[in-house]
């Protein structure tokens, strides 16, 4: 028996500390161990899972109740040690302002110090004054103080040198309580930065009436369970951060047509519709424990009959119906007791009372303070305010205050105000805010998102913009754009001009600026001229028309078939709209009200993200230090320019497919006075060509099995039977081990003595000289038979004792595939690439002879040649044999700017996907881009490999998977897969002179790279 004991007792434990899934089996002649059903190994887990709960939950009991008991302790230990005085002086709120003078908060502090007031609400100012003043004021305090402010759309709505986020029917756009929460929690946290407790947000009126001249932009919409919703995320935001938020206006201020600041509106309303609509998001907050709420001036009949009786006077409102029939117990405040909604019919004394019987626990902004408290003190002795009330209320601000944590105050620490409150994620949540409300309000033309480029030519209208907008750069990032800007007040001329300059375009994205934002008006600023235009246009070209202001504006355009609400014009939008519009971001905006019968509340298109590049001014978006970033890269950069390494570059840095860095630095040339270079401007990339041209060509041709990299080149090239290149394979090439020379051969012989260089060249163009060299140079058009005549001919390098050829890098290599790329393709090296990867990547800058494509003012010049163009190249290539060629050669001759090359790389990084397009299999750039043969290896196949001890501008950091190139005209672009780190640098480190290797002896591409590199966290 005891050993049965002991047997029992051991399973017991046994069962508790591991599965526990075998039990005891009683039998006529024995007890048998047996395995438990899956049942009862269930009933176990469940039976364990309760019982953790149910200690869980009893420890948290605990915790609540002791946490409660402390909290109470201090409140009645606080509200023990104040006179009568001292206890009503905790039921104000006066308005204080950092922004004035010492006479302002010396009359701040008397009034603290004389009557122990309970806080204050803080209005216009700068945050570190701010904060400085509350430490001033809260030394002033035997008690502290309860600090306020209307915040929201952040601090940014009454302090300068802070963040503004959108209005609240901006972030209703965006249908996503869940961001709204993120940026709740946001705004708490800077409140919290600068001491203050109570933000007078959120606001959850239903803006039911278009011509609310106070509530508009500053309600959620129309939509009651959407501002409901919202609100409660916001609230929430805050409050778990220890900020009180505070529900307002009460009872609904969104369906008025008059603002209190001025005068009392009416709301006429029966009570069913109040509590359907008006009170709705109200009874949602108060059933989610929103902490406050701020009653409104209104009239309201259906409440409270008494002639020009505000809401915040009225006891059937405030007691009646906010305390008894909705049941919320938390902080009731007024509106500002200074507002015309009461001063137009009550004095200050008899308001500040009447709002105190109303059963109000906190008077906002109110008059004369000592008459206040002197009459509550009057009202307490006549027995009309009763002490038990004065107490429920005080202690209840008090608890306010112990929530907030003003039971362990301390000083604000003043250093870092301003980079804390203007932090990287605070900015970036900004952004984000911002991206996700821009609304595709309408697409019946079916262009949006925009996918396939081939048969639209952009054109894009700034209308009431300046030249040079965040918008359509923007835009160009994505496609190749023709930009036009027009004021909105010109006249009808001048818009009839513009019709003809967009006539070759089939594709117009029209921005409208200086839209009314936030006020209500007719035109919403909107000129006939400008309305009749786009309409005009709108009915002859794809038009989508982009609306950068108020949401009800819309109604003027509702007839339009591609329509986009974009609210805001700051340069934030700007930058999301492009974004929006060509799927590097997704939206699921609706519109948060009827802009018109037949754009009601709720529409909007969802669009998914298709995996193209986004650009991001915070690069903390995907772990970077921006700080950092900048810092290093601009000290960089200016050293390397004042050094002479070269006049100008462009540098672009995405991780994970957000690009985090996109600058231009420099001019054209060390001339003070040259053009400045833009992120537009286009750069000779010299042997970047042949990773952005030639190699991606060749992918595809071996993807379509046109081609086998291990079969000799003579296959495809039949001129080469019997030479001393027959055997070449195409990988061998590749590799750069074909045993080929590293020069271009001949092209010297043309212009290295006089009499030749007037056999092969002349200044002006004819029959037999019509190849272009430079603007007024051409060549005989023979030469590009002559150079690959040249080629064939030049001998190879010495071969190993195994057979094999050592690794040398050639031109002739990249040479030769082109030739093998245009005999299988059957087309020209450029044609083939604009028609199978440029257009369809929507590269505008990215090709061959920028000078068909752009103005000779677009393109950086490369070099002042004295030797055989004897002239300053600009926009014709720089390599004397892609020259002689035609400009157009599988080693050199592609020009582009930064951006462009980061798409090319970003699709390679996604394994051969870009904006919902396959232009590789996964496999085909696996193959292309792993290290081939030894372990030692610098190449891919068509790659270099950032090897740093031997690669000029990769370093330490790099993975052994970074693959890239390099060109001599000081441009590289590194790409490093396990990171998804894309680095592309342009210069023109050759002008004036190709010698100059200044930018080699710095390591100027090396330390951008390790910079970059140094500021990943």
């Amino acid at each position: 028996m005891a050993n049965t004991k002991i047997l029992s007792a051991s399973l017991a434990l046994l069962l508790s500390l591991s599965a526990g899934f075998f039990a005891m089996r009683h039998f006529s002649n024995a007890t048998q161990i047996v395995p438990l059903t899956e049942a009862e190994q269930a009933k176990i887990r469940q039976q364990r899972l309760d019982s953790l709960e149910k200690i869980r939950k009893e420890a948290e009991l605990k915790k609540q109740l002791l946490a409660k008991k402390l909290a109470q302790n201090w409140v009645d230990s606080v509200y023990m040690n104040l006179s009568t005085e001292q206890r009503i002086g905790q039921l104000f709120m006066l308005a204080a302002y950092s922004n004035k003078d010492e006479t302002h908060y010396k009359e701040i502090e008397r009034l603290i110090e004389s009557y122990q007031i309970g806080g204050l609400i803080f209005f216009q100012g700068a945050p570190y004054k701010q904060a400085e003043l509350t430490n001033r004021y809260q030394a002033k305090s035997p008690v502290p103080l309860l600090i306020a402010i209307d915040a929201e759309w952040g601090l940014g709505m009454r302090l300068d040198s802070t963040i503004s986020y959108p209005r609240q029917m901006i972030l209703g756009a965006m249908n996503d309580p869940n961001l709204v929460y993120e940026m709740g929690k946001e705004v708490a946290r800077q409140c919290k930065r600068i001491g203050i407790h109570v933000n007078f947000a959120p606001v959850v009126d239903v803006n039911s009436n278009p011509k609310n001249p106070v509530i508009g932009t500053r309600s959620f919409g129309e939509n009651k369970e959407k501002v409901a919703a919202n609100g409660i995320a916001y609230a929430k935001g805050m409050q778990h951060q220890s900020v009180i938020a505070c529900a307002k206006h009460f009872p609904g201020h969104g369906d008025t047509d008059s603002d209190s600041h001025y005068t009392l509106p009416q709301l006429s309303h029966d009570k069913k519709r109040l509590s359907e609509v008006e009170l709705y998001p109200f009874k949602r907050l108060f059933a989610d424990s929103v902490m406050s709420v701020m009653v409104a001036h209104l009239q309201i009949p259906a409440y409270d009959k008494t002639p020009n009786l505000p809401t915040t006077l009225s006891y059937p409102v405030v007691t009646s119906l906010l305390r008894d029939t909705l049941g919320f117990q938390g902080l009731a405040f007024t509106d500002a007791m200074n507002m015309k909604g009461i001063t137009n019919h009550f004095s200050a004394d008899e308001a500040n009372l009447k709002a105190l019987l109303a059963g109000n626990d906190i008077l906002l902004h109110p008059a004369n303070i000592s008459k206040a408290i002197q009459g509550i003190a009057g009202f307490l002795k006549e027995g009309k305010f009763s002490e038990a009330e004065l107490e429920k209320r005080v202690k209840k601000i008090l608890h306010a205050k112990y929530f907030v944590g003003l039971h362990q105050y301390k000083p604000l620490e003043l250093v870092g105000i301003d980079k804390d409150l203007n932090s990287p994620q605070a900015k970036l949540l900004n952004e984000t805010l911002h991206q996700k409300a821009v609304t595709i309000v309408r697409n019946e033309c079916e262009l949006l998102p925009f996918k396939n480029y081939d048969s639209l030519q952009f054109a894009s209208i700034a209308i009431g913009e300046k030249s040079g907008n965040a918008f359509q750069k923007m835009l160009s990032n994505y496609a190749p754009f023709q930009h036009f800007t027009i004021g909105k007040g010109e006249s009808e001329a001048e818009f009839n001009a513009l019709l003809k300059k967009v006539e070759k375009q089939n594709t117009v994205v029209i921005g409208l600026f200086g839209v009314n934002e936030h006020k209500i008006s007719a035109g919403f600023g909107i000129t006939a001229q400008a309305e009749k235009f786009i309409r005009k246009l709108s009915d002859e070209k794809q038009v989508i028309l982009v609306v950068f202001g108020n949401a009800y504006s819309l109604e003027k355009f509702e007839d339009l078939p591609c329509l986009v609400a974009a609210y805001l014009g700051n340069e934030t939008m700007q930058k999301a709209v492009p974004q929006v519009l060509f799927n590097a971001i997704s939206t699921k905006a609706q519109l948060p009200v009827s802009a018109g019968k037949h754009l009601p509340e709720g529409l909007g298109i969802k669009m998914a993200a298709l995996g193209k590049l986004r650009y991001t001014d915070i690069a903390e978006a995907v772990g970077f230090d921006s700080q950092k970033l900048h810092q290093n890269i601009d000290k960089i950069v200016a050293q390397a320019i004042q050094a002479g390494a070269m006049p100008s570059c462009q540098l672009l840095v995405a991780k994970a497919g957000t690009v985090v860095l996109q600058k231009s630095y420099g001019r054209f040339t060390y001339d003070s006075l040259s053009q400045k270079v833009e992120n537009e401007h286009l750069y000779d990339l010299a042997s970047v060509t042949k990773v952005t041209a030639t190699l991606p060509a060749l992918m595809q041709l071996y993807e379509n099995q046109a081609i086998d990299v291990d079969l000799p080149i003579s296959a495809y090239l039949p001129e080469l039977a019997g030479t001393n290149k027959a055997d070449i394979t195409i990988r061998k090439l590749l590799l750069h081990k074909a045993g080929l020379v590293a020069g271009m051969p001949g092209w010297y012989e043309t212009f290295g003595k006089a009499e030749r260089r007037a056999i092969f060249y002349q200044n002006c163009q004819d029959e037999a000289y019509c190849l272009p060299i430079t603007e007024d140079l051409y060549g005989k058009s023979q030469l590009p038979d002559s150079l690959w005549h040249w080629v064939i001919r030049t001998p190879r390098l010495q071969q190993r004792r195994d057979g094999s050829y050592p690794y040398r890098y050639s031109d002739l290599s990249f040479f030769i595939l082109q030739k093998i790329v245009e005999r299988v393709s059957g087309e020209p090296l450029q044609q083939y690439l604009d028609r199978n990867l440029y257009r369809a990547l929507a590269l505008p800058t990215l090709g061959y002879e920028p000078l068909f494509r752009f103005e000779r003012e677009q393109i950086v010049p490369t070099e002042k040649d004295p030797l055989f163009r004897k002239q300053t190249v600009q926009g014709t290539v720089h390599d004397y044999a892609a020259a002689l060629n035609g400009g157009v050669a599988g080693h050199a001759g592609v020009f582009s700017a930064a951006n462009d090359l980061a798409i090319l790389m970003q699709m390679f990084i996604q394994g051969g996907f870009y904006g919902g397009r396959r232009y590789f299999q996964p496999e085909t750039i696996t193959f292309f881009t792993e290290k081939e043969g030894m372990p030692y290896s610098r190449r891919t196949l068509g790659f270099e490999l950032a090897i740093h001890e031997r690669v000029a501008s990769a370093n330490r950091y790099l993975s052994p998977q970074t693959f890239g190139h390099r060109g001599f005209t000081g441009t590289c672009v590194w790409v490093d897969p396990t990171k998804e780190l894309i680095y592309v640098f342009l210069s023109n480190r050759s002008y004036p002179n190709a010698r100059n290797k200044i930018i080699n002896k710095l390591a100027t591409r090396s330390r951008l790279h390790e910079a970059i590199y140094e500021a990943l966290n």
